[in-house]
């Protein structure tokens, strides 16, 4: 008799609404289906270069931009086929300061160009994406192109990542964006808070730290630490007394025991500014002195740390060495990636 086989064929991924920029050490989010539960030797290739894998399910995938990346091809890869290609483009990081009296100025890697001659409350940025908060007009959005209105309301902080806007308002709790509405995510207000991919972390006074992973809350530390930030997968905190630490995700480990000034990150870097020794990096094994001076603030990408400091500006370290950037000192400023 005839043998007949019949083999099930898994469906190739899809994208519909795909992300089209990003800068290298940035996470991009790929929302659609046919992803595969499991990665397995699944990927993502940004025209040649695998990213790193952030976090991966059937219907999202995170993934970190390449070091090496260029413009062009961006596919997800699987163990049953592959996505159609997008066209990606690999971008530079923005610097956007906020001076005195000057409103807000965005650096492109060559020139400053200004945003708005207004002053604002407050800025942060993710992608192209940038979100001031201005005293009694509310939040507005900088899409590169011009300004549009979130909310007429006013926020005590705000953080951003990917493209989610989290707010966190008097009263009233954390509200996330989604891109036309508001919703709330707890009525409680943080101290602090911090985002990076998925995830929102918010230091609420008396109760630690607290995880918010996009459908519930969960308890990192019961402790309250001084300053927390954010990159990928990890989460940073400043302790009083007790230096500063790493959550991976599963367990918290000691980088330091010496409590820093203040503390910036950006793919697997950590920067610290610690009083009378100057400006560290933490390049995941090991730290190292980048410079002995102080800085008045810090912003960092993926590839540049940059320091305001009191008298002489604003400067960029590249990995190698410091470069001017303007001779000018803001009063405040964020990276976008």
């Amino acid at each position: 008799g005839i043998t007949k086989t019949f083999v099930t064929v898994a469906p190739s991924p899809v994208i519909p609404n795909p992300p089209t920029a990003g800068s290298v050490g940035s996470s991009i989010t790929l929302n659609g289906s046919n992803f595969g539960a499991t990665q397995g030797s699944g990927y993502v290739d940004f025209n040649g270069k695998k990213g790193t894998i952030v976090s991966w399910s059937d219907t999202q995938i995170v993934v970190t931009v390449p070091v090496g990346a260029t413009s062009g091809c961006l596919k997800i890869v699987t163990d049953y086929g592959e996505s159609d290609c997008i066209d990606f483009t690999v971008t530079s990081a923005m610097l956007y300061g906020h001076f005195t009296g000057a409103g807000i100025w965005k650096w492109d890697g060559n020139g400053w160009n200004q945003l708005t001659p207004d002053k604002p409350v407050s800025i942060v940025a993710s992608g192209a994406n940038l979100y001031a908060n201005f005293s009694g007009s509310g939040i507005w959005q900088w899409n590169g192109a011009g300004w549009i209105l979130l909310t007429p309301d006013t926020p005590q902080q705000m953080v951003a990542t990917g493209t989610d806007l989290y707010g966190s308002f008097n009263g009233s709790g954390i509200w996330k964006w989604y891109g036309s509405a508001w919703t709330q995510l707890t009525p409680d207000n943080p101290e602090a808070m911090v985002a990076s991919g998925t995830n929102l972390y918010g230091n609420f006074t008396g109760n630690g730290i607290w995880q918010w992973n996009g459908s519930g809350w969960s308890l990192l530390t019961p402790d309250n630490p001084a300053d927390i930030v954010a990159s990928g997968t990890n989460l940073y905190g400043n302790f009083t007394g007790n230096g500063i630490w790493q959550w991976n995700g599963s367990g918290w480990r000691q980088l330091t025991p010496d409590n820093p000034k203040q503390i910036v990150a950006s793919g697997s870097n950590l920067y610290g500014s610690f009083e009378h020794t100057g400006v560290w990096q933490w390049n995941g094994s090991g730290w190292s002195l980048l410079t002995p001076d102080i800085p008045h603030k810090m912003a960092a990408s993926s590839t540049s740390l940059y320091g305001s400091f009191s008298g002489t500006g604003i400067w960029e370290w590249n990995g190698s060495g410091w470069t001017l950037l303007t001779p000018d000192t803001p009063a405040s400023m964020v990276v976008g990636e």
